[in-house]
């Protein structure tokens, strides 16, 4: 169940993030969707299959999703580019890091926010959980 209650805590992190929607906060913008988007995929991950590492060593693993998930193809390519913003973020800390991203930062917010949507719904449709 603690995983179910930090997708519950992503929210929170997609409520801080709309906030932090200006110029020069690059790493405060990226971790918080980044952990939206993390969070509700691994609880997705653990309802489905039963397990997931609790060690926090399987970050690209975050669209490893069930081939049930809606528009799975579509979250495939999408959630592996919030994780290269992070690590970015990160990681690099180089004037010209923020020319690599691809994604703005409201976007990366509406990717995370949709995902969060999507996860709730498919738990709740196929699994009967409401988180």
């Amino acid at each position: 169940m603690q995983l179910l209650e930090n997708g519950l805590n992503s929210r929170e992190c997609t409520t801080r993030m709309r906030q932090l929607l200006t110029p020069g906060r690059i790493h405060a913008r990226c971790i918080p969707v980044r952990t939206t988007a993390y969070n509700a995929s691994k609880a997705v991950r653990y309802v489905v299959r039963g397990f997931v590492s609790l060690r926090g060593d399987d970050h690209k693993k975050v669209a490893d999703l069930p081939g049930s998930f809606p528009d799975v193809d579509s979250w495939v390519s999408k959630l592996p580019l919030l994780y290269e913003h992070r690590l970015r973020a990160d990681y690099d800390n180089w004037s010209d890091t923020a020319a690599e991203n691809v994604l703005a930062p409201a976007d990366c917010l509406a990717i995370a926010a949709e995902f969060l949507r999507a996860a709730e719904q498919f738990l709740l449709v196929d699994y009967g959980l409401k988180i």
